[in-house]
C-alpha cells in the first residue's frame, strides 16, 4: 500500500533542482511507467530497481496463467486441487479477503 501511494504522489512532487527521469517495465500483462524526480541518476536507478523488483514479484506470485519455479504463486493454488500449500504473505493477505 505505501508502495502506490509513493507511485501516486511522485506525478505532485515538484522537482525543484533534481531532474525528471522515466523508466518502462512490463508486469501484469500492461506496461508500466516510472517518472521520478531524482537528485542523481544514480538515486533513480536505485529506486527504478526496489520498484520494478517489487512489481515483479507481484506479478509472479500473482500470476494465474504461469508457473514459476520455485514458487507457489496463484497459478499453484488454483491447480493444487485442495492440497495444503505454504504461500507467501502477499498471497495469504490476497486470500482473507
Amino acid at each position: 500500500c505505501s508502495l502506490l501511494c509513493l507511485l501516486l504522489c511522485l506525478p505532485l512532487a515538484a522537482c525543484g533542482g533534481a531532474k525528471t527521469y522515466s523508466a518502462q517495465t512490463f508486469a501484469f500483462d500492461t506496461i508500466i511507467s516510472l517518472t521520478a524526480c531524482c537528485d542523481s541518476e544514480e538515486d533513480f536507478l536505485a529506486l527504478k530497481e526496489v520498484l520494478f523488483s517489487r512489481l515483479q514479484e507481484l506479478h509472479q506470485a500473482f500470476d494465474i496463467y504461469h508457473e514459476y519455479s520455485g514458487q507457489t504463486n496463484l497459478y499453484t493454488v488454483n491447480h493444487s486441487a485442495g492440497q495444503p500449500l505454504t504461500v507467501t504473505g502477499d498471497i495469504l493477505e490476497l486470500l482473507r479477503f
